[in-house]
This record gives structure tokens, sequence and C-alpha cells, in this order.
């Protein structure tokens, strides 16, 4: 008699532990509070990273008032402002060319613009970047302005 309630006592433990249990793995807490957030994946974040420092380095030449870079597979696009009664000479594209080269060795080629369109375009391509969006959803903006770059 004693062994059948100790069974059933068992029995209905079992029973009541496995009904209460989550058989859904728990969510991150970031997830969980911005479900819409999307992190920046390391690759897309390291591009994003050498982007910037090239950026930063070409702003540094003296007659460029800003510069975007995007990277992309092993070639590397930027676009520049020119500071006002500035020209854009070969002289001039072949330093930021050298200069990139130096910074990042991982790049093969390199191709420069002072074209404000581009440089908008590539900026915007950045910024959407850096809110999350995927390297692929950019793929086609890219081309895009790989194509303009290199006629």
């Amino acid at each position: 008699m004693k062994r059948k309630i100790l069974l059933i006592i068992s029995f209905s433990i079992l029973i009541s532990l496995t009904a209460c249990t989550n058989p859904q793995p728990e969510k991150d807490k970031a997830e969980v509070e911005h479900p819409d957030l999307i992190q920046v994946n390391v690759e897309a974040r390291e591009l994003l990273t050498r982007s910037e420092e090239i950026s930063n380095m070409v702003v540094e030449l003296y007659g460029i008032d800003d510069a975007s870079t995007i990277i992309f597979n092993e070639d590397a696009y930027i676009a520049v402002i020119m500071a006002f009664d500035q020209e854009f000479t070969d002289e001039l594209k072949n330093l930021i060319i050298h200069q990139a080269k130096e910074k990042d060795a991982l790049i093969e080629n390199i191709y420069v613009t002072n074209d404000e369109k581009i440089f908008r375009q590539i900026d915007d391509i950045v910024f959407n970047l850096l809110q999350g969006e995927s390297y692929d959803d950019q793929v086609k903006e890219i081309n895009k302005i790989a194509r303009k770059i290199k006629k």
C-alpha cells in the first residue's frame, strides 16, 4: 500500500514538474527588450572600423573637408569633398591611394572620386550598416557605386 502511494506521489510530482517547465530556451535579455534591434556582426564591424580609419586619414590631408569610405571584398571606395578653392588632381588622388594602402594592407584596389553624389551614397551605406543592416542588403548599392567610380 505504501508502495502504491509513494508511486502515485512520485508520478504526480514528475508530471507537475514536466508541465511547469518552459520548453523554449530563454532569449537574450537585449533581444527581449528590443526585438527589432539588430547587432552588427563582427566582420561588418571590422570592415566599418577599417573604413572609418581610412576616412579619418584622408580628411587629415590638406585640401579635403570630408571623406567617406566603404570597403567591399578587397576593394575600397573613397569619396572626398574638397575644401573651398581646392582642386582634385591626379596627384592628390594618387596620394590618397598610397596613404590608404599604407593604412590598410588588406585592400588590393582603391578607387577615389570627388563626386558629391557618390559621397552621399557611400555615407548613406555606412550609416545603414551602423544601424544594423547587413552588407548583403547593401550589395546592390555598393555595386552601383563601384561601376560609377571605375568609369
